[in-house]
């Protein structure tokens, strides 16, 4: 059909040169057209955040170290009084100085610690093994993940612990859970078919955590850097440490800024951010490992926004496990085989 509109039977080099110069400008062109096309929509779009729910602030005990008051201090005058909780959920957020892959964990030094629900490449929400038939998970989990809605059919539910397929017939979730009340407890446990000879569960608490202790946390959610917050959510699994900074109804941290002199942040300090919901803190025992928090939110401060979420300053807030073990013991019936 070109060469009835364009006699190239006289063509000579020169000719043809112009022509493959003029058809890769009209490609280039084009290619450039549509990509900046794309960047107006994303900026036009908003980007839909997979789960951390907005908690109020509980009062809190006298529960900070002399030595972290002048910190908290300078915290608190940058939140307001509520907590972050989006509509949605929290991988790890982590040190701009630091190399991104020395925050990537392996699942397989992790077994009893899995993802409920997987959307394309994005992992959403996280549970914890804490008996051969019982998991522990964050209660509004259950609401931003199928895996609520499939139990209510009488339907059970997927997941895959240690790389093995299992399945979920029942949830119970805490009395107390009301996100509308800033005294409620996000928790929930579920409860497998069978029961599960591996991985081994993780333990729970059975004394009391203190203020500036090291905790781990774990997740496969939404990562990013301290100095923008959350960024892109890649479905790799992440690893990060920090100190607790206040200890009472509920467990908090803080994410120290390495820039600012006097601030002493861990070599891998991290927060956790969007998909991590319901994750553990998990500190070291000379039994093993030990569950000591559930990941509920974040503290909502002055210029917080869900593109932000988990910057230098955020605090993290999560359930305290020791607190509840007494209602999961009645629920489990024991946490013994």
């Amino acid at each position: 059909m070109l060469a009835r509109l364009i006699d190239t039977s006289n063509w000579g080099s020169q000719e043809w040169l112009a022509a493959v110069l003029l058809a890769f400008i009209i490609v280039t062109m084009g290619v450039v057209l549509r990509r900046l096309v794309g960047i107006w929509q994303l900026t036009k779009t908003r980007r839909k955040a997979p789960n951390l729910r907005p908690l109020r602030r509980r009062s809190s005990g006298n529960s900070v170290a002399p030595s972290d008051r002048n910190k908290q201090g300078r915290l608190l005058l940058l939140m307001s009084v509520t907590l972050l909780v989006s509509g949605q959920s929290q991988g790890i957020i982590i040190r701009h100085d630091m190399a991104p892959n020395l925050y990537e964990a392996r699942a397989s030094d992790h077994p009893a610690v899995f993802f409920l629900e997987q959307q394309g490449r994005r992992k959403i929400c996280v549970a914890t093994l804490i008996h051969s038939r019982w998991a522990i998970t964050a209660a509004h989990c259950l609401e931003e993940t199928a895996l609520g809605k499939t139990l209510d059919r009488g339907e059970s539910f997927e997941v895959r612990v240690a790389n093995e397929s299992r399945r979920i017939d029942a949830a119970k979730i805490h009395p107390l859970y009301n996100q509308q009340l800033a005294t409620d407890v996000d928790i929930a446990l579920l409860h497998f078919e069978e029961s599960l000879s591996f991985p081994r569960p993780i333990s729970l608490p059975d004394k009391a955590v203190q203020v500036g202790q090291l905790v781990q946390l774990l997740g496969w959610g939404f990562t990013g850097q301290g100095v923008t917050g959350r960024d892109y959510d890649d479905g790799r699994f992440r690893q990060a440490h920090n100190r607790l900074t206040a200890v009472d109804t509920r467990l908090r941290f803080a994410f120290d800024d390495p820039r600012i002199i006097g601030n002493t942040p861990e070599a891998l300090e991290g927060m956790p951010s969007l998909g991590d919901s319901g994750g553990p803190a998990l500190i070291s025992t000379e039994f093993g490992e030990s569950l000591v928090g559930i990941v509920v939110g974040e503290l909502k401060g002055a210029e917080f926004s869900e593109e932000t979420q988990g910057q230098y300053g955020a605090v993290a807030v999560y359930e305290h496990v020791l607190l509840h073990t007494t209602w999961i013991a009645s629920v489990i019936g024991s946490l013994e085989e």
